[in-house]
């Protein structure tokens, strides 16, 4: 199943089902986090996620959007992971870690030494994925009954 999935750069004809993917996800998993504070980014996405050293990725199945996830340059040697969601239906499939491997490998081409992804509690898959793959555990809090991790990635 995982040959027949291909990850491309995001281009504008991709904003909606991104939009709509993220949204479900967001209202399924992420029950009251209001849907609005995590999807101003979506609006824009060429914009926000369109500067040097950035990018927004998604991976296709027959052409439908199954998974997405973006880096935002935080500073010279460093990029925010962020966006990163994967339909469940096909989660456990390979798709979070070839959108991965993207990533790290574009991250590479760049330059950067290190990845940074920030989450809570709510996130304990990908939280699991990324460790699986590479990433430490910076960090980890609760705040407010919720627990807040910071991860990175070392590149160098």
């Amino acid at each position: 199943m995982i040959d027949k999935m291909k990850i491309k750069e995001y281009q504008d004809s991709d904003k909606d089902s991104v939009y709509s993917l993220i949204l479900s996800i967001m209202e399924e998993e992420f029950e009251g986090i209001p849907a609005n504070l995590y999807l101003q980014d979506i609006s824009d996405i060429s914009n926000v996620y369109g500067g040097e050293g950035e990018n927004f990725y998604v991976c296709e199945k027959d052409n439908k959007i199954i998974g997405t996830i973006a880096l935002k340059r935080e500073d010279d040697e460093s990029v925010l992971l962020r966006r990163f969601f994967v339909n469940p239906n096909f989660r456990n499939s390979g798709v979070g870690g070839k959108l991965i491997n993207k990533v790290l490998e574009f991250c590479k081409k760049e330059k950067y030494k290190k990845i940074f992804f920030s989450g809570n509690t709510k996130m304990h898959k990908v939280k699991l994925l990324l460790l699986k793959n590479g990433f430490k555990e910076e960090e980890s809090i609760f705040w407010k009954n919720i627990g807040i991790f910071k991860l990175s990635y070392d590149l160098t």
